[in-house]
């Protein structure tokens, strides 16, 4: 009796799901160690899910009671999840707050083999560990998950669909993406900014070779082009999107007479993050006058309703940006340094420097090479954006974080390929396949030394010239 082998596809899943259960044993092993942080309980989606266990709707989170008023503060989905966890196991009971922090590490691990998975498909096997390393032990990644809040969810939720847009070949398929991003819309409002670029990464990829990858290649084709861009899938993973949306945003019209499409604190925010003599960053400081801390506010909030706060909240941003616009500048700046960063003060102040700049070279040679990792990259950094004008903290800049370790695996591994280059100086060439011609450019001329992947045989250690492929005349596409 004869069995098979795993393909390549198997090893992958497997390794896939490896990368998972490293991360959630190390978030398992922190979380019962002293160096675990005990937080206080309160987060705005925490206190609305607290609400929701015990069925009085979805409800101001500064306010206890039944009687606290409908709320467009936070986004639905993680208050749903943890209202359902309460409900279930008791209203902030141990077993609880337990289950809500193991679901917080097990989304970290679900976004560790993600970046498994988009640094395998960018630099092959070597690059999938790297950045699965270098995402675990990250520990920017492990604090957030500490917290009671939507971030790794969200950031979990944000990696995979990356790596669901590089795989997608029909309508279908977009239609599917669309849900996908309209949830993680409806989970964490920030990513806005970079669910276009996701759709554009599905709905303008082409059929790949499975080989291909970052690095110092690109794919062969046949000489009649391949997929031509299919511009119209992209209607249907937009209008995906919005369908998705609708029922929330409804919700919000109907509560508050105003379109709101997932959330409607962004004025409350662009105030308590631009407070005078504030760095932008979220600090004790900058909270003393959120409404969860302030007394003054919290009974604004409840005077005024919350539509005439984010006016009020409003007037007093653009009173003080007039008063000082260069300070709001300044802000800006330093938070988008922090973003890519961190805080100087940090004890991981030295990690996180260092990512940024290994990260921001293999960002410079992903645009050199293919243009598709620069897009996946565009996405993380463009995750971030919501967060310059406004207020940040380490766990606002995860999706930052995650493409820059993405990134930076990616240009160690190239870094690598160059030094094996410099080792092996004897070169097999590869026949060019029909209807290809070697270019003069050297920018079109491409290197590739792989040990494993091209010829899926051991011993195929080689440098092989290939040449990108030719794009789709118009009369093909037709």
């Amino acid at each position: 009796m004869s069995t098979n082998a795993p393909g390549p596809a198997d090893r992958k899943s497997i390794v896939t799901f490896l990368v998972f259960a490293i991360g959630l044993v190390i978030g398992l092993v922190w979380l019962c160690t002293p160096w675990f942080p005990v937080r206080s309980a309160f987060s705005e989606e925490e206190w609305v899910g607290v609400h929701l266990a015990r069925g009085e709707g979805f409800t101001s989170p500064f306010l206890d009671g039944p009687g606290a008023g409908a709320t467009s503060w936070c986004p639905p989905v993680y208050p749903v999840i943890v209202g359902i966890i309460y409900r279930a196991m008791g209203v902030r009971s141990t077993g609880a707050i337990l289950a809500v922090l193991i679901f917080n590490l097990a989304c970290r691990a679900a976004a560790g083999s993600a970046i498994y998975c988009l640094a395998w498909r960018m630099a092959g096997r070597r690059g999938g560990w790297i950045a699965a390393g270098l995402f675990l032990i990250n520990p920017v990644f492990l604090n957030a998950a500490g917290i009671c809040w939507d971030n790794s969810l969200a950031l979990a939720i944000f990696l995979w669909l990356v790596v669901a847009a590089s795989r997608i070949r029909n309508k279908a398929g977009m239609v599917e993406l669309g849900v996908g991003c309209g949830l993680l819309l409806l989970t964490n409002a920030a990513y806005a900014a970079a669910v276009p670029v996701v759709l554009l990464i599905a709905g303008f990829s082409s059929q790949r070779n499975k080989n291909a990858h970052v690095g110092w290649e690109v794919a062969t084709a046949t000489g009649n082009g391949g997929q031509c861009p299919p511009y119209n899938r992209l209607g249907f993973g937009v209008v995906a999107v919005v369908v998705t949306l609708l029922p929330w945003t409804a919700r919000n019209y109907i509560q508050f007479n105003r379109l709101l499409f997932v959330r409607g604190n962004l004025a409350a925010e662009l105030w308590l993050g631009n407070q005078p003599g504030t760095t932008g960053w979220t600090t004790l400081a900058m909270l003393q006058s959120h409404p969860s801390v302030d007394p003054v506010e919290r009974r604004l909030v409840f005077q005024l309703g919350e539509m005439k706060y984010f006016d009020l909240c409003r007037r007093r941003f653009w009173d003080e940006f007039h008063d000082a616009p260069g300070d709001f500048i300044r802000r800006c700046g330093y938070r988008a340094a922090y973003l890519l960063l961190g805080e100087p003060s940090r004890p991981h102040a030295a990690m996180d420097i260092a990512l940024a700049g290994v990260g921001l070279t293999g960002i410079w040679i992903a645009w050199r090479k293919r243009m598709q990792s620069a897009g996946i990259a565009a996405a993380g950094l463009l995750a971030g954006l919501p967060y310059v004008p406004t207020q940040v903290h380490d766990r606002y800049a995860l999706p930052v974080r995650a493409m820059l370790t993405l990134m930076a695996a990616a240009g160690i591994c190239a870094v690598i390929e160059r030094l094996a280059f410099a080792r092996n100086r004897t070169f097999q060439k590869e026949p060019l396949p029909a209807g290809h011609t070697l270019s003069q450019s050297p920018r079109r001329l491409i290197w590739q030394f792989d040990n494993t992947r091209w010829n899926d045989r051991p011993d195929a250690a080689l440098a092989t010239i290939v040449v990108r492929r030719r794009p789709a005349r118009k009369s093909e596409c037709n």
